[in-house]
């Protein structure tokens, strides 16, 4: 999977390592996290923020490649295991967690779409403030009077 870019302090907290870690070990898969993270914040805060700490983890959750800096043209290699992740996914007692998922319980939240699908398709993509406005804000309303959210 392809994990998008993360800004500062996101990845300074641990918690873009920690996500990236859990993604590929609940999943079974490998995770491909390349963080240049280009991000400019509101018109009065004209500065790129690059938070670095690119990964490469594999489907056992251990981080086989990774890179601390951010801002420039870098890049983090690792060998993807193929043979090895199929062979995890078929005789893995216990760490292969797919075949234990209850997917009943997620039914109410997965029977009807919540991200508007094709956002872009016909249009430029938000700004952060329009996007909160116009995405983030009414998928939170839509998922409380589904009773996801409460």
């Amino acid at each position: 999977a392809y994990r998008t870019s993360y800004p500062l302090p996101g990845v300074a907290s641990d918690a873009y390592d920690i996500q990236n870690r859990a993604r590929a070990l609940d999943n079974t898969m490998y995770v491909l996290a390349p963080n240049p993270a280009s991000y400019t914040g509101a018109d009065v805060q004209r500065v790129d923020f690059f938070g670095g700490h690119s990964t490469i983890t594999d489907y056992t959750g251990r981080t086989i490649g990774h890179l601390d800096h951010g801002g420039v043209a870098t890049f983090v290699t690792a060998t993807i295991d193929l043979p090895a992740l199929r062979r995890q996914r078929t005789t893995a007692a216990w760490t292969n967690w797919a075949k234990d998922l209850r997917t009943e319980l997620f039914a109410t939240l997965y029977e009807r779409p919540i991200y508007p699908a094709n956002l872009y398709a016909d249009r430029p993509p938000y700004n952060h403030a329009e996007y909160r406005e116009h995405v983030t804000e009414p998928q939170i309303d839509l998922m409380r009077a589904r009773g996801i959210l409460r």
